[in-house]
């Protein structure tokens, strides 16, 4: 960055920020992580790497930067394809699954149709998420689900206890490191909401039958 500074007085006007070497060292949490950030700067320091282009919009980013683009958006195409394969309910159910239908459409957009901020904040965010490790995915996911059981369960004060046995097991599962965690919570039971009395109770049975077996798996 700073040859390239050094080399064309006006290239401040559209190279990326520096990375403070601080904040990039802590976010450096897994051998995943090292790997990706070490092949990000070797990218950056390519011969023609930092040369300036010109979006549709009219800003100006690198060839770097429209590079890494088209890598993160392929990572993150094919996890998203991945994700939706394992995806069986159907639509209208509120489940973890149906709640991620929406981002999980194909991103069609070409890296020189974003703003230069809007490529660069892709790439900022993509990368973190490249970085997370299988516990920090499952933590994700475990938001979701209780904001879906908290939708269909919530107000019925009878289901308080199961709905916390059922958070106490994932969170076991967190918390010990197993690594099915998001697996089991992608593929758990779909919750749509029940208005009938009778049919929302045979809905927790379902919930409590698959997450204490999974609880039960956990402590073989």
């Amino acid at each position: 960055m700073r040859k390239a500074k050094a080399a064309n007085p006006n290239a401040s006007v559209y190279l990326p920020s520096e990375a403070d070497y601080h904040s990039l060292k802590a976010g450096i949490t897994t051998a995943r992580a090292l790997k990706n950030t070490v092949n990000r700067l070797k990218r950056a320091s390519a011969p023609g790497a930092l040369e300036p282009v010109r979006q549709e919009g009219g800003g100006i980013v690198t060839k770097w930067e429209r590079k890494e683009f088209a890598i993160l958006k392929s990572v993150r195409e094919r996890r998203k394809a991945a994700e939706k394969r394992k995806l069986k309910e159907p639509k209208m159910k509120y489940s973890l699954g149906s709640y991620k239908n929406a981002r999980l459409e194909p991103d069609r957009r070409k890296g020189s149709e974003l703003s230069e901020k809007g490529l660069r904040r892709f790439i900022e965010t993509q990368t973190i998420e490249l970085a997370k490790s299988s516990r920090e995915r499952a933590e994700r996911y475990f938001e979701n689900y209780l904001t879906a059981l908290g939708k269909v369960f919530g107000g019925f004060a009878e289901y308080d206890e199961d709905v916390s046995r059922i958070k106490e097991i994932i969170r076991d599962g967190i918390d010990s490191g197993l690594p099915d965690m998001d697996e089991w919570l992608e593929n758990s039971p779909a919750l749509e909401f029940v208005y009938d009395p009778y049919e929302r109770a045979m809905k927790m049975k379902t919930l409590t039958d698959y997450w204490l077996s999974l609880g039960d798996r956990k402590n073989d």
